[in-house]
């Protein structure tokens, strides 16, 4: 049985169908638990060292590792090496083209990447701006704006994970890879907008202390019969650009983790007044919605193209025009697109893909904001 802790009163289902998606559901709950521990651990164990650097000190050499030739960044008494993140974010900096010359020449073995290295050293050269480095145990991660506002991941993530606790919710995924960190939970409830089609409501939150992505706290829709998730609006979105870093970094970590206090705690607000009673029935009314209007199929399709890659608006067809009424909704109408856009985000293996798929599938609710 699924306990809810918090004091707070849902419409919860109590169908047959709802009882029969429960054992599913207990099984994503379990899972999920094991899976946002295994980030918590990395995020905290992953900190961040800063440092800031003009452009003109910056020196780059060949080092050849177990993984092949790699570039990294001479800072007098010790060297680090370059993600392949950074390494994109300095190129492009620089107007050195990462994709047909850095980062395929650096791939040639030492002559490739000595020369790599000599001419992003001779373009930084005559580059005063200054740059903030992030790297996280000898590795250079983040090359960045020294306007970059430094944003800890780890008491952000520590205040969404308690907030969603204290409302009952739990974890059902999440990850932590080199740049970005992800984890989401949703309320132990199952709801049902429409006979037979059987929800669940949460939120999902990530960040990048690296430039890969923006601070944001994001509404989850999750299908029960399958795996279809939808990530809708942006309820919370910070851009990292702050005043600009002083070189010194007392003053400048001070601010750092004040505005970062600052951030936890918009989080925790954000996430109190999106899973209220009152906000998950008007999601079940958007829902229901959806699914009692007709579309025009072709013309939806026309404007996933601008989102999709062509092999992705294929499947997207192919799903929404077979006779799977188990992984998908029935019906000619947008839920049904929505969890077709959802279905294909689930087959993809390249995670930052996957949300960005499931963040389509969410945006083409267009009545969502309203709720």
């Amino acid at each position: 049985m699924l306990i809810h802790h918090s004091k707070t009163d849902y419409n919860v289902a109590a169908s047959d169908a709802a009882k029969h998606a429960r054992t599913h559901f207990e099984g994503l709950i379990s899972e999920g638990r094991k899976r946002a521990q295994l980030v918590l651990q990395q995020v905290h164990s992953q900190v961040p060292q800063d440092r800031i650097v003009r452009g003109q000190k910056l020196v780059f050499l060949p080092r050849e590792t177990p993984q092949g030739h790699k570039l990294v960044i001479d800072f007098g008494e010790t060297a680090e090496t370059i993600h392949r993140h950074a390494l994109n974010q300095l190129s492009d900096r620089v107007e050195v083209p990462f994709g047909g010359f850095v980062n395929k020449f650096s791939e040639k073995g030492d002559w490739g990447a000595k020369m790599v290295a000599d001419v992003l050293t001779r373009v930084y050269q005559h580059d005063q701006n200054k740059y903030l480095l992030r790297s996280v145990k000898g590795d250079v991660r983040g090359f960045l704006s020294d306007k970059f506002r430094r944003l800890d991941s780890r008491p952000l993530l520590d205040a969404f994970a308690k907030a969603v606790g204290d409302l009952g919710a739990v974890p059902i995924q999440g990850y932590a890879m080199d740049t970005r960190v992800m984890l989401k939970a949703i309320l132990p409830h199952i709801f049902e907008p429409v006979p037979n089609e059987v929800l669940a409501f949460g939120l999902c939150w990530s960040n990048s202390d690296f430039g890969a992505g923006k601070h944001a706290v994001q509404l989850i829709i999750l299908r029960l019969w399958c795996t279809n998730y939808a990530i809708g609006e942006d309820l919370l979105t910070q851009v990292h650009l702050g005043k600009r870093l002083d070189d010194n970094f007392t003053f400048s970590q001070r601010t750092y983790e004040l505005d970062t206090a600052a951030a936890a705690s918009a989080v925790k607000d954000i996430v109190e007044h999106s899973l209220a009673p009152k906000r998950i029935d008007a999601l079940c009314n958007v829902i229901k919605v959806a699914c009692e209007e007709s579309i025009d199929p072709k013309a939806v399709v026309m404007g996933l193209k601008k989102h999709l890659q062509k092999e992705e608006v294929q499947k997207v067809i192919e799903a929404f025009n077979s006779p799977d009424v188990q992984n998908l909704p029935p019906g000619n109408n947008l839920w049904r697109m929505s969890n077709a856009v959802s279905w294909i985000a689930g087959q993809t293996e390249n995670e930052e893909r996957k949300v960005e798929l499931m963040k389509v599938a969410g945006d083409m609710l267009p009545l969502l904001k309203a709720a």
